[in-house]
């Protein structure tokens, strides 16, 4: 039991999936948002450079969040 406490000590397997499952459903919003665009007759760049913002904040809010995870134990 206490080599199992210990793992998830380390690990802390429900907080990952919890994050990894938010940043899994906003990225699928991203991906359902991109494709809607794309099926426009014409692209607008700027909402393309939303989308893609969008996209560098998932990433770096996920790697944030696990950093700080990190940085407690």
């Amino acid at each position: 039991v206490s080599i199992v406490n210990g793992w998830d000590a380390i690990y802390n397997h429900k907080k990952l999936w919890m994050m990894y499952t938010d940043k899994w459903v906003q990225l699928e919003v991203l991906n359902s948002d991109l494709t809607h665009l794309m099926s426009a007759p014409a692209v607008d760049q700027g909402k393309l450079n939303d989308i893609r913002a969008r996209f560098i904040k998932i990433r770096t809010d996920l790697n944030s969040e696990w950093l700080d995870m990190k940085s407690v134990n």
